[in-house]
């Protein structure tokens, strides 16, 4: 990552960690998002269970996350753990990393599209973007909520937000997350064909209110597989039950049988 922050990270904030040097008692990891700051991470703070050996658990040059113990700031000393961070926060804190690194990489593609340099970028668009949400990575989130309007109060060029905005957008699609199922569809009415083929309207059009995609596939018998398009895993097995809720209303108004798998 380029950019580095210059102050302290602060007491219980999770960091994101290089393990540098190894010794019997403790190893020394560098902060990557702080700018020449190093922390120890002493063996107790390794594992909620007995550790013999800090290399049966870490390796240098393993990147790990890590909570912030304590800070010197006259002795420039940073004390942190491994075993305090539970595996949410794990989680949390790697997908923050991620995305803070592909908005840096976007930034690095609108430089070399207007003739910038990566510093130029951050002064011009990054520093902004930092001071608004304290981290790259939650631009990422707001346009997923709020779309264009993201960029309202951000000083740059339209043509600079109309480009980021792009490859947000391009990101936000590659990452999406697919659950798959299959439904028994029947109707035995005269125009039952017609009538299961408004029901999967009407189901897609459930879906693209709500900000996802359904789409069917025919697998014979009255079978079909369906895929539902979403951000997470959980936003879409939310949003496959409120789908699937309406569409179980509507196929009783139509004397269809409809049952999920």
């Amino acid at each position: 990552m380029f950019y580095k922050k210059k102050e302290f990270p602060e007491e219980g904030e999770l960091v994101i960690c290089t393990v540098k040097r190894i010794l019997p008692h403790c190893a020394f990891v560098i902060l990557d998002e702080y700018e020449s700051k190093e922390g120890m991470l002493h063996i107790s703070e390794i594992s909620t269970k007995w550790v013999k050996n800090i290399k049966d658990h870490i390796n240098e040059g393993k990147k790990i996350v890590c909570k912030v113990l304590s800070v010197d700031k006259e002795k420039n000393y940073i004390d942190v753990s491994l075993k305090r961070v539970t595996p949410a926060e794990l989680k949390m804190k790697m997908n923050q990393w991620k995305f803070e690194n592909r908005v840096e990489k976007m930034l690095e593609i609108i430089g070399k599209k207007f003739n910038m340099n990566l510093d130029q970028v951050y002064e011009e668009i990054g520093d902004q973007l930092i001071q608004k949400y304290g981290n790259l990575g939650l631009l990422i989130e707001d346009v997923k909520n709020k779309g264009y309007a993201a960029f309202d109060d951000i000083k740059i060029p339209d043509e600079w937000k109309k480009e980021l905005y792009r490859l947000i957008e391009e990101s936000i699609k590659t990452s999406m997350v697919t659950i798959k199922g299959s439904l028994s569809v029947k109707c035995m009415e005269g125009d039952g064909v017609e009538r299961i083929k408004k029901l999967f309207e009407s189901m897609k059009e459930i879906a693209k209110k709500d900000g996802s995609e359904i789409s069917f596939l025919y697998a014979g018998s009255g079978k079909y597989l369906y895929s539902i398009k979403a951000k997470t895993y959980k936003e879409g097995e939310n949003k496959r039950t409120k789908i699937f809720e309406e569409a179980d209303k509507i196929a009783k108004q139509n004397k269809i049988e409809f049952s999920i798998k």
